[in-house]
């Protein structure tokens, strides 16, 4: 669709001005080529452009509006020579010419600093997102006494004031408008609403301005309601799936004929999330048999995306719950939500109650004698309310379950409910063996084995009791075996032809576990003999004649030598000693 003279103008004129601000701050000035046949258009409807476009530029691009402004014609094919340091264009006359080389000279000089400022950056953005915002909106004015601007996507945003008019009664119909809907209302900031504006948000059309469909309403809790006297049709034909009432204070609305809050719900039909207030009030007028409740605030089943395989028809209040998960204990039909609501014991968001609700987690816990957590919690979701399980514990490596507090077999309930699962470490019993002994070495003189060894020994033992969780081990009393803490009296043995130093070894009484061992030694020596052995020496004189006969008794002189003779027994060695006469 062409835009008309007007806004072709300004869209040229912003545009060029983005492009010389973003290039150098220094150029302010853009050059217009105006075509021979271009239309006329009066100076006063091109201030009126201005005007409804100051909130969204820049003081620079304001001069340019001006500036604009005074050409004698411009039409809709209008083109805004952009500076770039290139000739203008041949249809040009030599005076732009003349315009645009010095600037061409400035931007130059301008772009080839090597730094910019960080103010004059975000400057530039923040016009050229002056300008996109002043692009979208199609009209600015007041609802009321409150700033409002309606942009391309039908959002109509609302700054602070008092509402005077219903919505679908704000918005001036211009051709530029005539295919425009109100689909969104966005309030930015507290607005007042006076004691009787019918139809405040009503999906609605009149002569002469632009309709409404809303299907969302964002930032209610800016609406004072609080000097309202009638709310009627507040919201009838509203499309959105929620609406926040939780700052509406009703207590001044009146219960008349007409007024109230008739048809405050008429035709809402899609409505699945309602937050009502502590000072909110259903107030209304019964004007005709067919409508118990003039409210007119359908039941679920009659909205759009009822479907009764996941809905049963009636409002629940969330309370402890989730959107989709409402735990409240208010379950009411329309009809009984308007009646009975008491904003003081009530005020909550009301939502479709599920056929199936999703229960309240379900939490395990495991831990030690004292408390301390062995594994992490296993939180059990995902069970609609009613539905049963059965909680099995873990097997943890080197513990073993001691108790269960809580049920195992659970029912899902809108109230949280957790298990918790007590272990005992694992405890290893173990035996340990300790001998204290006493040695008796039967030794030659030469070190070597005279007899076997004796060995005696005490044996003790104790419990140790070791926990396998954490490796630490507890020991018990060392017990003798059979109480025997006694070393015997011991009788060295005896050996042929050797005798021992010690012919006994003594008792050892109370023989601890962490005695130490005991050696002895036995020493064995053969047994040594000494006799003494005699040796005589004879002289023997004979006297005879010559004819051989003893002429006198012979003379015997005899010397007698004696010397020591030490027999070894055990070898049958014999040592001897020196003769002696």
């Amino acid at each position: 669709m062409k835009k008309p003279a007007k806004k072709e103008l300004l869209s040229r004129i912003l545009i060029s001005s983005s492009v010389f601000i973003l290039g150098s701050p220094l150029i302010t000035q853009a050059i217009i080529s105006v075509p021979a046949a271009a239309k006329t258009i009066s100076t006063s409807t091109t201030e009126e452009v201005t005007r409804s476009t100051n909130e969204f530029i820049s003081e620079q691009q304001e001069g340019i509006v001006e500036q604009a402004t005074g050409e004698e014609t411009v039409d809709s094919e209008t083109q805004v020579v952009e500076s770039t340091g290139e000739q203008g264009s041949t249809e040009s006359s030599q005076a732009s010419e003349d315009q645009v080389e010095p600037s061409t000279e400035r931007m130059t000089e301008s772009s080839s600093e090597p730094e910019a400022t960080e103010s004059s950056t975000t400057s530039d953005e923040e016009s050229k997102t002056k300008v996109a915002e002043a692009e979208n909106i199609l009209w600015s004015g007041n609802w009321g006494t409150a700033p409002a601007t309606l942009d391309i996507e039908g959002v109509l945003t609302v700054g602070a004031g008092t509402l005077t008019t219903a919505v679908d009664q704000v918005v001036p119909l211009t051709d530029e408008l005539k295919n425009m809907v109100i689909k969104k209302v966005i309030l930015t900031a507290p607005v007042i609403l006076p004691a009787d504006v019918a139809g405040l948000f009503e999906s609605y059309s009149h002569n002469g301005t632009v309709p409404s469909q809303l299907n969302e309403i964002v930032g209610l809790t800016y609406l004072d309601t609080s000097q309202a006297t009638t709310m009627n049709s507040m919201f009838y034909g509203y499309s959105g799936s929620t609406l926040d009432l939780s700052n509406f204070d009703s207590s001044g609305v009146i219960n008349s004929l007409g007024a109230g809050m008739n048809e405050f719900f008429g035709q809402v039909r899609y409505l699945r999330e309602l937050t009502l207030g502590p000072k909110f009030s259903f107030v209304g007028w019964n004007n005709w048999s067919s409508n118990p409740y003039p409210v007119n605030l359908v039941d679920p089943s009659g909205m759009y995306g009822f479907h009764s395989s996941y809905y049963t028809g009636y409002w629940q209040n969330v309370g402890a719950g989730t959107i989709d998960a409402p735990y409240g204990e208010h379950i009411l039909k329309s009809e009984e939500l308007v009646l009975t609501y008491d904003g003081a014991t009530m005020a909550d968001t009301y939502v479709w109650q599920p056929r199936f609700i999703e229960g309240a987690p379900v939490t395990v816990n495991y831990l030690d004698e004292e408390g301390n957590e062995l594994l992490p919690p296993n939180v059990l979701t995902g069970g609609n309310i009613g539905d049963s399980i059965e909680v099995v514990p873990e097997d943890i490596p080197n513990y073993t379950l001691k108790e269960v507090q809580g049920e195992e077999k659970i029912v899902f309930s809108n109230v949280p409910q957790t298990v918790t699962y007590i272990y005992n470490p694992k405890i290893e019993s173990n035996e340990e063996r300790k001998i204290v002994a006493r040695v008796i070495h039967y030794l030659h003189e030469d070190g070597t084995e005279a007899a076997p060894d004796k060995v005696d020994t005490v044996e003790f033992t104790r419990e140790v009791r070791t926990n396998l969780a954490t490796g630490e081990e507890t020991f018990g009393e060392w017990q003798a075996r059979d109480d025997d803490m006694i070393f015997d009296l011991v009788k060295s043995p005896e050996i042929v032809n050797y005798y021992t130093d010690r012919e006994f070894i003594d008792e050892v009484i109370d023989v601890k576990a962490d005695s130490e061992d005991i050696e002895e030694f036995v020493m064995y020596s053969p047994k040594i003999v000494e006799s003494t052995e005699t040796k005589e020496v004879k002289r023997m004189i004979h006297y005879v004649y010559e004819d051989g006969k003893e002429a006198a008794p012979d003379s015997v002189d005899t010397v007698t030598f004696t010397r020591t003779v030490t027999t070894n027994e055990a070898t049958g060695k014999n040592t001897y000693g020196e003769w002696q006469a």
